[in-house]
């Protein structure tokens, strides 16, 4: 089951690293840390592209669940805050909810599934670079190396 409160606390985790457009190493290292906890087999190419795929427990073929780690403009600081349940920026940046709050859920997601041991078929979580380049990211990742032929894009 979704644990909101985790999911938040993740959301917030990543807001928290900085991550403007090309400059997305930092992130990256740490979503491929993640995904690895989660049992994960993760690869990355030249421009930190991420796919980490998952083993499937259930029938099905491969489903990819996308985002990007990227956010919009060059704000840096980031200092997320809780008021009345709702996240904000504290008014000097920009939040970076687009579109860390997909792979926050993504990872929330294959949390839910695997300690709910819930069959599901295998998954690959698909996360590019620079999508606020006009997809730059998504343009130059391999799509050869997707296994998925269907899938669900986050992307706040």
């Amino acid at each position: 089951m979704i644990n909101q409160e985790r999911l938040v606390q993740t959301f917030l985790d990543l807001v928290a690293i900085d991550s403007p457009s090309g400059e997305e190493e930092r992130i990256c290292k740490e979503l491929v840390r993640r995904f690895t906890a989660l049992g994960g087999e993760c690869e990355t190419d030249a421009i930190h592209n991420l796919i980490a795929r998952f083993e499937g427990t259930g029938p099905g073929d491969w489903l990819m669940l996308s985002a990007h780690m990227d956010t919009v403009g060059q704000d840096r600081g980031i200092k997320p805050q809780i008021r009345d349940g709702v996240i904000y920026s504290d008014g000097t940046t920009i939040l970076g909810g687009d579109d860390k709050s997909g792979v926050a859920a993504i990872l929330e997601v294959i949390q839910s599934l695997k300690e709910d041991g819930a069959a599901h078929p295998p998954l690959e979580a698909v996360i590019s670079v620079s999508e606020e380049l006009g997809l730059k990211g998504a343009s130059e990742m391999d799509k050869g190396r997707i296994r998925s032929r269907r899938g669900y894009v986050l992307d706040a």
